[in-house]
C-alpha cells in the first residue's frame, strides 16, 4: 500500500494513513469471505485456525486506528506506519496460506455441499435446503437480526455463528446441527435476495 513521502502536515498524514486502515480493513473482509466461501467447505480446521489469527489482527488495527485519533506529532505517526507495515505484512501471510488451500475441483466449493454430508441429504437441490426458511423476516430472525441489516454485518454474524457451533470447534458435538443448518439456509436466503435487490442492502 502507498505510504506517504516528504513532509506533509500532520492531519494530512493521518487522513492517509486512515485511508489506509479502511482500505486494509476491505482486504481483510474480502480474504475472510473467500475462506468462508473455499476454505471452509473443505478444510474446517484450517479456516478457524487461520480466522483466529486474522482476527488478532483486526484487534492490532483497531487499537492503531484509535492511536492515529490521538497522536499529536510526527514521530508518533511514523512509528504507527511502521507497525502498519509489520501487521500488513502478517495478514499477507494469512491471506496467501488462506488462498492457497483452495483446491482444483469441476464448481466453486459450498457451504451448502458440507450439510449435504453430514446430514446425508441429498445433492444440493435449491429449494430443498431452503425449505425452513421462507421469508425474509424469519431469514433475519433465525441470524439474530433486524430487516435492512447490511451485508457486510450479515456476513459477519453468520462467520461468527457457524465457527461457535461447528462440530470441529466444540469437540465433535455435533447436537447444535440442526441449527447450524438452518443458519445456512437463512445466509442463503438472504443472498439471494440481495442478488436480486441489492439496493436495500448496502
Amino acid at each position: 500500500m502507498p505510504k506517504y513521502a516528504g513532509q506533509l502536515p500532520l492531519s494530512e498524514i493521518q487522513k492517509r494513513l486512515n485511508r489506509r486502515t479502511k482500505i486494509f480493513y476491505g482486504h481483510i473482509e474480502q480474504s475472510l469471505n473467500y475462506g468462508l466461501e473455499h476454505l471452509f467447505h473443505d478444510r474446517v480446521d484450517e479456516y478457524l485456525r487461520i480466522e483466529s489469527k486474522v482476527e488478532d489482527i483486526l484487534r492490532v488495527v483497531s487499537v492503531i486506528v484509535d492511536e492515529l485519533e490521538v497522536s499529536s506529532n510526527l514521530s508518533e505517526l511514523r512509528h504507527l506506519e511502521r507497525r502498519l507495515d509489520y501487521i500488513e505484512e502478517q495478514f499477507d501471510d494469512l491471506d496467501s496460506e488462506m488462498r492457497g488451500h483452495r483446491h482444483r475441483r469441476r464448481r466453486k466449493p459450498s457451504l451448502f455441499d458440507f450439510f449435504t454430508k453430514t446430514t446425508g441429504g441429498k445433492d444440493g437441490n435449491s429449494d430443498e435446503m431452503r425449505s425452513e426458511i421462507n421469508s425474509l423476516s424469519e431469514a433475519y430472525e433465525t441470524l439474530g437480526l433486524v430487516p435492512g441489516t447490511s451485508q457486510r454485518e450479515i456476513t459477519t454474524t453468520f462467520r461468527n455463528k457457524i465457527r461457535d457451533l461447528h462440530p470441529d470447534t466444540r469437540g465433535g458435538d455435533r447436537s447444535a446441527e440442526p441449527l447450524l443448518r438452518k443458519l445456512i439456509e437463512a445466509y442463503q436466503y438472504l443472498k439471494d435476495e440481495f442478488k436480486i435487490h441489492p439496493s436495500p442492502f448496502k
